[in-house]
């Protein structure tokens, strides 16, 4: 117990403490603020450079979707244009058909006027009395 009391031990027993050893906490305590703070600052560089990139990157996204709805567009009424061509094509085909058609079986340029010889039960309308 002799050599404990050299020690300081009593310093402990009423909460008192030495200036050497106040001093080294309070280097630990300043030496651990200044790694927080580095910390801190490298957090909101980063926090920064990536809310930058973040808006970069959205910019990118809405110029791209607009340049996509724009090639659509395009792709849809040039695709338009060639199934309506296409279908003006047909249907005039479908028309020199039709006239060779009825070319052949001799009805070409005429209407019918009565039908009776051919449809037997035929019966011509009514003309109404006025």
């Amino acid at each position: 117990m002799a050599a404990a009391r050299g020690d300081g031990w009593w310093l402990l027993m009423f909460g008192l403490t030495t200036t050497r050893r106040l001093r080294a906490e309070l280097a630990a305590a300043k030496t651990e603020t200044e790694t927080m703070r580095r910390r801190a600052e490298r957090a909101e560089e980063k926090a920064e450079t990536a809310e930058y990139n973040r808006g970069q990157v959205l910019a990118q996204n809405a110029r791209l979707e607009g340049e996509l709805a724009d090639a659509r567009a395009a792709a849809d009424s040039s695709q338009t244009a060639s199934w309506r061509r296409r279908a003006r094509e047909a249907e005039k085909r479908a028309d020199r058909l039709q006239q060779r058609l009825d070319d052949a079986c001799g009805l070409g340029g005429t209407t019918i006027e009565d039908s009776g010889p051919w449809q037997p039960g035929y019966q011509a309308p009514k003309q109404d009395a006025k």
